[in-house]
């Protein structure tokens, strides 16, 4: 029928032009993604196919030994070392020396010593509104830097829980694509055998066959989808 005929050449149409468009867009990320790293070189290509990368880190990563964290909870520390050192400021401070001496009636003898120790306690009084300054000025870095501490860690907690989630989502996601895309199959193959007995129409095939093509490519961004929200929980749980 003429109409089929129509209908098999707009479907060749539609191919071609998502090829051509693949195909420029191809050469489009090689040339940008040289131009990152600086070289010359022709189109990029995979060197494996697509497949599931299952991390049981993904759901197991904490924030524990992230080393961002890490550096703000060392500089809670050293504050609290500047507050404890500025408080020791108050105090007195002590000198103490000591002397010993020998004497003798022969020369060159040392059949008589004796020594001495002193002491001396130093602690002034005029100083002490500087210090006192110095100690809230302290005290103020201190509580500033636990407060941007704890931000920082909540932060990025969230951040955490928030790529956890994303990964569920793209496997739940995924599982469905890989459903439909079986069942795509199945009606596709069934109307494949009964169009070859005349019993199903060229148009029937080609929208079979149309959306067995978008699910393939459903399915194969879900599992793209699922590998990079692993490697973002991975990145945030071990982020340098």
């Amino acid at each position: 029928m003429k109409s089929d005929v129509l209908s098999a050449k707009v479907r060749l149409n539609e191919v071609e032009n998502a090829l051509t468009k693949a195909k420029n867009e191809l050469s489009s990320i090689s040339d940008y993604m040289y131009y990152m790293m600086n070289e010359e070189g022709g189109l990029l290509r995979p060197e494996n196919q697509l497949d599931i990368q299952l991390s049981e880190e993904s759901q197991e990563t904490s924030l524990a030994n992230r080393s961002d964290v890490v550096a703000m909870d060392l500089s809670v520390e050293a504050y609290q070392k500047m507050k404890k050192s500025a408080g020791m400021m108050y105090l007195p401070t002590l000198n103490a020396f000591g002397n010993v001496q020998y004497f003798d009636q022969d020369v060159f003898g040392t059949g008589a010593q004796n020594f001495f120790v002193g002491a001396t306690l130093n602690w002034n009084l005029f100083e002490g509104g500087s210090r006192i300054a110095k100690n809230q000025q302290m005290k103020a870095q201190l509580q500033q830097a636990k407060l941007e501490a704890e931000d920082y860690k909540a932060n990025a907690e969230v951040e955490l829980d928030k790529a956890k989630r994303n990964v569920i989502e793209a496997e739940q996601k995924m599982n469905r694509n890989a459903l439909s895309l079986e069942q795509a199959q199945e009606a596709f193959d069934i109307r494949k055998n009964r169009f070859e007995e005349g019993l199903e129409r060229t148009t029937d095939l080609l929208n079979a066959e149309v959306q067995l093509a978008n699910q393939e490519l459903m399915y194969n961004q879900s599992i793209f989808e699922f590998n990079l929200a692993q490697l973002q929980v991975q990145f945030l749980g071990n982020a340098k």
